[in-house]
């Protein structure tokens, strides 16, 4: 602990690295900025978006990570990004095309 932050320490290229725990939520939050821009761009494609294969493990899988990243600290990037891909789960699974 430093200065009232608790720090993450590891070895990268034989040297110790520390970050503050802030700093690395804020590279988690910024990971999901990116993955949700990226899915809201395939989303924008009707025959993309009611694609039930889209939904299947990789937007679960997403999903779950945002979540248990959200239980920690309350971000507005990470509830829009749970809300869209929680949506567009649902939506998916209401429209499967492949029968």
């Amino acid at each position: 602990m430093l200065n009232g932050f608790l720090l993450r320490t590891r070895m990268k290229r034989g040297r110790r690295e520390e970050k503050n725990i802030m700093d690395v939520f804020q590279e988690k939050i910024a990971a999901i900025r990116q993955v949700h821009q990226a899915f809201a761009e395939i989303i924008r494609h009707d025959k993309c978006r009611t694609c039930s294969c889209l939904h299947g493990d990789m937007m679960a899988a997403i999903l779950t990570v945002i979540r248990d990243i959200e239980k920690d600290k309350d971000a507005p990037e990470l509830v829009a990004a749970e809300n869209d891909f929680s949506e567009w789960i649902d939506g998916a699974r209401r429209a499967d095309l492949h029968h």
